[in-house]
């Protein structure tokens, strides 16, 4: 490939690199007008790396590939975590290539921008549920716990009638074993 560029004409090499900046600023102009999403402009690449309103970019990737459509389409993307020697420095990040054309690459960030919106309304509708269960949980937790409180006194009552019942029933008794004493009073 590198030998039959050099066979190339010079207008051929212009048209081709003026092509690949017009993508790449379709692609860029495009992810930094969707709703906090940040991508930079690359120098001399034929991708970039931009920044998702995502928690997991690894996660979001698969469920667009796997969960989503938007009018029979997805979009694929490298989750960033790959390129990184510590992959939380990638992880809210994609890495993705302006090999397309221009009205392809506009249809993909159409889709990003569907797909971004979808799965973040569908984690919020998870986390308001996880929400709402964990307050639940926390309800019955105090509820017992109130409720424990309140037997409390009772209980501690019960046990001490129950312990002197036991206790005037061994002492009544003629031999008075200490040993034996001991262990009833480990029973209650």
């Amino acid at each position: 490939v590198a030998e039959a560029s050099m066979d190339a004409s010079r207008n051929y090499m212009i048209h081709t690199y003026e092509e690949y900046i017009e993508r790449r600023n379709c692609l860029i102009d495009g992810l930094n007008k969707i709703p906090g999403v940040y991508s930079p402009i690359p120098m001399g690449a034929f991708y970039t790396v931009a920044q998702l309103p995502v928690d997991d970019a690894d996660k979001f990737c698969e469920w667009c590939l796997t969960d989503f459509q938007y009018e029979g389409q997805t979009v694929i993307m490298a989750p960033g975590s790959g390129f990184y020697t510590n992959p939380e420095d990638g992880r809210q990040q994609v890495r993705m290539a302006y090999i397309l054309n221009k009205d392809d690459l506009a249809k993909a960030v159409l889709v990003l921008r569907k797909a971004l919106e979808a799965y973040n309304a569908m984690r919020a509708v998870e986390g308001a549920k996880l929400a709402e269960d964990i307050s639940n949980r926390l309800t019955n937790i105090e509820n017992y716990t109130t409720q424990v409180e309140a037997r409390s006194p009772e209980t501690v009552a019960e046990y001490r009638a129950k312990l002197t019942a036991r206790m005037e029933e061994v002492l009544q008794s003629t031999t008075i074993d200490p040993q034996r004493i001991l262990t009833e009073a480990a029973i209650y």
